[in-house]
């Protein structure tokens, strides 16, 4: 089986499907040896924030010497960055080979009356294989959607437990409320753990948190902004200082100083079980990550910013960057989203701030139309216009644009690689 042949395969069963639950990979790692039981786990859920506190994490592990697995979800550029061990993303070779190995068990669970499994689960069994074959100290889990039946979840090695920012979305499989959605992802507070809770969470949320914490006897730390300062900010990153010790984050955005900051208790919480963790290496790990497709500048003139936020908690944190950073240029927004997310109150926070907005589509059978999209920003932002192709789109928009103008791509994860390849510097 060549490379393009397994991703085929892995790409042509169904992302999500079936029943909700953990019988069907359960069932499939107990025939790979449960290898998920071989690592130590910081497993990671939330609604906004999870792949960069990831990101982060994994990276201080690596800079103290550790193995560590990296698990997230979606990728941006490369369908092998779901699946990444000491910052390096599995070679071709290993990741054929670890579908290779996962086929025969496919056919004889199917064989037993079991569904085939869907894409994540495959992706999550190959990922817990791969990290027990490289024998890694640590693995870095972020949960695909929610937490007590994401499939993920079937780990039993949890070190700690990590709860992002938490808002709507996903609310047909999660429930209605953030109270809902709250309790659903504290599925992976396992007894005994610790859990560490990203700060400025709706109250509804905490209340849920705290009382899983308690029944479950998991001690529950939420880092003190208070005692943050903020040195420097900029569109490429921020210096801070946080219980005296001073970071450097290279991602832009307040909020990721609450991600790094919940990085740095996930780190005190690891030492308090054993881990050797320094300062130094939580302060290199942290400034040396990289998580592309957060407000990540890919071109300084015209300035060129790509951002995947998908939800309305992602596109109002966004929106708090524009506002901070903008500084009264001239915005070109090119935006495509999926049409079962929120779409109408995240065109109008984003077109109320455009100066000429660009509907399109990312190509994706969950697309909305980029018509429908123009619609709406018609009502907010007086320039509108609509291309259903986002490499047209961006190069519109790169047309259009004066050097002091800034270009904003955002909407969906899967807007990044293609308007990347046309917006980059070169």
């Amino acid at each position: 089986m060549t490379y393009h042949e397994a991703l085929a395969y892995i790409e042509s069963t169904a992302t999500f499907g079936g029943k909700p639950g953990l019988r069907r990979i359960r069932a499939l790692c107990e025939r790979l040896g449960n290898p998920q039981d071989r690592v130590r786990v910081v497993h990671i859920t939330g609604t906004n924030g999870k792949g960069s506190t990831a990101a982060m994490t994994a990276s201080v592990l690596k800079q103290a010497g550790y193995r560590v697995g990296l698990f997230v979800s979606p990728y941006v550029d490369d369908f092998r960055e779901r699946i990444q061990f000491n910052g390096e993303l599995i070679a071709r070779e290993e990741l054929v080979q670890e579908l290779e190995n996962l086929l025969p068990h496919i056919a004889a669970l199917r064989e037993q009356g079991f569904m085939h499994p869907t894409q994540f689960e495959m992706e999550t069994a190959m990922a817990f294989s791969y990290f027990a074959r490289k024998n890694c100290d640590f693995a870095v889990i972020e949960a695909g959607v929610g937490g007590l039946m994401d499939c993920t979840n079937l780990v039993k090695t949890t070190e700690v437990a990590v709860l992002t920012s938490i808002s709507l979305d996903h609310t047909a499989v999660l429930g209605p409320t953030v109270a809902d959605i709250a309790r659903d992802k504290c599925g992976i507070i396992k007894t005994g753990c610790d859990t560490v809770m990203t700060p400025y969470q709706p109250a509804e949320a905490v209340s849920v948190i705290e009382a899983a914490c308690r029944e479950r006897g998991a001690r529950l730390t939420v880092p003190d902004m208070q005692h943050v300062s903020v040195l420097s900010r900029s569109l490429i990153g921020s210096r801070i200082r946080y219980d005296g010790m001073e970071l450097y984050i290279p991602m832009a955005g307040e909020y990721q100083i609450r991600n790094a900051v919940t990085v740095v208790e996930i780190c005190r919480a690891l030492q308090q079980r054993g881990a050797a963790l320094t300062w130094d290496a939580i302060a290199g790990g942290i400034s040396a990550a990289h998580m592309p497709g957060r407000f990540e500048t890919v071109r300084n003139t015209p300035l060129c910013i790509l951002d995947g936020g998908h939800n309305p908690g992602a596109i109002e944190a966004l929106c708090r960057n524009l506002d901070e950073s903008l500084n009264g240029r001239r915005l070109i927004v090119v935006m495509g989203m999926f049409a079962d997310k929120d779409y109408v109150s995240c065109v109008k926070n984003i077109a109320s701030r455009a100066d000429l907005f660009i509907a399109t589509s990312s190509g994706q059978p969950r697309s909305q139309e980029a018509q429908t999209l123009a619609g709406i920003a018609k009502q907010y932002c007086h320039d509108v216009c609509w291309n259903p192709d986002i490499a047209v789109a961006s190069r519109v928009a790169l047309g259009l644009a004066s050097h002091g103008d800034v270009i904003l791509v955002c909407g969906s994860i899967y807007n990044i690689a293609p308007a990347r390849a046309v917006l980059a510097a070169l």
